[in-house]
C-alpha cells in the first residue's frame, strides 16, 4: 500500500468495530466509529460497493480453537457477523492468541496501577470479579493494541481463510483467499511496552 494514501483499519473487539485512519504521518486524525451487531454486518457485507474497500483491512480478535472451531465469545455473540467476516473480500488479520498475556495482581499493583487514571483503572477493574484477579486471567485485548503498535511482538502465518459454519466449525474445504493469522505474542515484551507507555504518559514525581 502506498504510504501516502490513507488506509482504513477495521479493528473488531467483542463484536464492536472501530474505523481507525492510518496513513501519512502528517495525518493525525484518528476517528473511531463503533459499530456492532447489524451495523457490523452491513459494513462488511457491502464491501464490494464501498468506496474505501481498496483501503480497508480487518483486524479481528479471535482467540479461536484453530484449526478446528471458531469458538470464542465474539463468534457466539454474533455468529452471522463472523460468517460474513470470513467470506468477505476485505483483507483479514486474525488475532488468534492472547490467552497467556497474564499479570499477577501484585505485579499489576506495582507496574500498572501507579500510572495515572488509566493505570489505576486497568488494575482496579479486576477487583470487581474474583476471576479477573486470577493469575491465569489474560489481558486479552492488550495484545491487539500491542500488535498494532509494535508488530515485532507477534508471530504470524499466512493461511487459507476458511469458511465458518453455523456450528462454528471451520470449513477448510471452502476457502476465501488468504488471511494473516497471529498465533502468538511475546508476553514479557507486551507488558514492557504497556509499562513504558504508561510511565511516559504519567511520569512519577
Amino acid at each position: 500500500m502506498n504510504a501516502m494514501r490513507t488506509a482504513i483499519l477495521l479493528i473488531v473487539f467483542t463484536a464492536t468495530l472501530f474505523f481507525t485512519r492510518v496513513g501519512h504521518p502528517a495525518d493525525r486524525r484518528v476517528p473511531e466509529i463503533p459499530a456492532s451487531g447489524e451495523k457490523l454486518r452491513v459494513i462488511i457485507d457491502t464491501d464490494a460497493a464501498c468506496e474505501i474497500a481498496d483501503r480497508v483491512i480487518v483486524f479481528w480478535h479471535g482467540r479461536t480453537r484453530w484449526p478446528d472451531k471458531a469458538w470464542n465469545f465474539n463468534v457466539y455473540n454474533d455468529l452471522k457477523a463472523a460468517r460474513i467476516l470470513f467470506r468477505s473480500r476485505l483483507p483479514l488479520v486474525l488475532f488468534d492468541t492472547g490467552t497467556y498475556l497474564r499479570c499477577p495482581m501484585d505485579k499489576s499493583e506495582r507496574a500498572i496501577r501507579p500510572y495515572g487514571r488509566l493505570g489505576q483503572f486497568l488494575h482496579d477493574v479486576r477487583l470487581k470479579n474474583k476471576w479477573y484477579q486470577s493469575p491465569t486471567k489474560g489481558f486479552y485485548d492488550l495484545g491487539d493494541v500491542a500488535a498494532l503498535v509494535d508488530p515485532s511482538l507477534v508471530y504470524w502465518e499466512v493461511v487459507d481463510a476458511p469458511a465458518v459454519n453455523w456450528d462454528m466449525m471451520y470449513d477448510h474445504q471452502k476457502t476465501n483467499g488468504k488471511m494473516a493469522r497471529i498465533y502468538q505474542i511475546d508476553s514479557d515484551r507486551t507488558f514492557a511496552l504497556l509499562h513504558k507507555r504508561l510511565a511516559g504518559a504519567f511520569p512519577q514525581r
